[in-house]
């Protein structure tokens, strides 16, 4: 079966839905291609020149350029039509409610009725909500707009986390029974890669062999919560508790940088390659994120490690017997939250652990898109 994905962005070698569902539609033996632009986010510091084809991991990548660009949601492509004429796809998985791009792939899917359309929606009230004149007219009249010429002809909208579905109904109009979970993935073929056992792990990062290990990363400051979760190892380990935290990624405020240099319990080891995050967070105990979603959570589900996170419709899909949810994001409720997970048994977390990793494995993830496309 031919599966063409289109993203607006698409990062070499990252660990992003974007890329790890077109690996894992390969590795289920389909025909993948990705269709994405040209050009790289602000973030990105290779600015390199990218051929117009070229292959990662058995995916072929198709860089497209661009008649008009303002941001990564508003661009008119250049040849996006054409390239799907030339791919011929079964599956159009069309990522994210995008302006032009979707409305191509609708008229590709009118012109080409066997074709199955699919789109996915990365965007809630909490990231699309900071500027409320965008919020109002893009998102409320451009967006609703688009997904309702739209919404005929495809097959499916996928949110990735609850909120993002309702984000689908309560935004953009869209009917419930068109819109269907399909979380972020765990990427378990990346960690079965890692061969080393925890103790060698902690060994090669000099980590404390015998403390209980809290590992959280990405991006840090006080508000992602990394300042309390600071704090509450800092007070367990003054009540003689064997604890350390490890840290990675990069921290935004100065507050939070003076923070870490004074503790004691703070192993930092700054930006990490994915290769690296997922060996710590497979060594760790417990992985933690106060306040904010992160695809660190889904990683470190792969990992098959706890979780202290904080319940909200991003998250609440994400705990059911692997680790416990915070509401407050206080430094007593994460005392409270490492002692539970310290006292429960470690063969039932692990099967718990488990299951949840079984659940939203990509290759789970993939076998729901293709039962909703079984008609083809």
């Amino acid at each position: 079966m031919k599966v063409v994905h289109f993203s607006s962005i698409y990062i070499d070698n990252w660990g992003y839905q974007e890329n790890l569902l077109p690996k894992y539609f390969k590795v289920l033996g389909h025909d993948v291609s990705v269709i994405t632009l040209n050009k790289m986010p602000a973030y990105i510091s290779d600015k390199k020149d990218f051929t117009n084809r070229y292959y990662i991991d058995g995916v072929e990548i198709i860089r497209i350029g661009t008649y008009f660009f303002l941001t990564f949601t508003l661009f008119f492509t250049k040849g996006l039509y054409r390239t799907l004429i030339k791919q011929k796809p079964d599956i159009l998985f069309h990522h994210d409610v995008c302006l032009t791009s979707l409305l191509v792939c609708v008229c590709y899917k009118i012109l080409h009725p066997t074709c199955k359309l699919v789109v996915d929606n990365h965007a809630d009230l909490i990231n699309k909500t900071k500027s409320k004149f965008w919020f109002q007219v893009y998102y409320k009249t451009i967006l609703r707009v688009l997904a309702f010429i739209s919404s005929p002809f495809v097959e499916k909208f996928y949110g990735v986390s609850l909120g993002r579905c309702d984000f689908l109904e309560t935004v953009y109009k869209i009917k419930r029974e068109k819109i269907r979970l399909l979380p972020i993935g765990a990427d378990s073929l990346a960690v079965d890669e890692i061969f080393m056992s925890n103790e060698e792990i902690r060994l090669k990062y000099q980590i404390p062999m015998n403390d209980f290990i809290v590992v959280s990363g990405g991006k840090m400051g006080s508000d992602k919560g990394t300042d309390i979760l600071i704090r509450a190892v800092d007070e367990l380990r003054t009540t003689g508790m064997k604890i350390s935290i490890v840290l990675f990624g990069t921290v935004k405020d100065k507050q939070t940088k003076i923070l870490i240099k004074d503790s004691n319990s703070v192993l930092n080891l700054g930006w990490c390659e994915r290769e690296k995050t997922l060996e710590l967070l497979k060594m760790s105990n417990v992985a933690v994120w106060p306040i904010h979603h992160t695809t660190l959570i889904e990683d470190s589900i792969a990992c098959n490690t706890p979780l202290i996170i904080r319940e909200t419709r991003t998250t609440e899909h994400l705990i059911n017997g692997n680790g416990f949810f915070i509401e407050e994001s206080t430094i007593d409720e994460l005392k409270n939250a490492i002692h539970k997970i310290v006292q429960l048994d470690p063969t039932l977390l692990k099967l718990q652990c488990n299951l949840m990793r079984d659940e939203i494995d990509y290759h789970s993830i993939v076998k729901l898109i293709l039962a909703d496309c079984k008609d083809i």
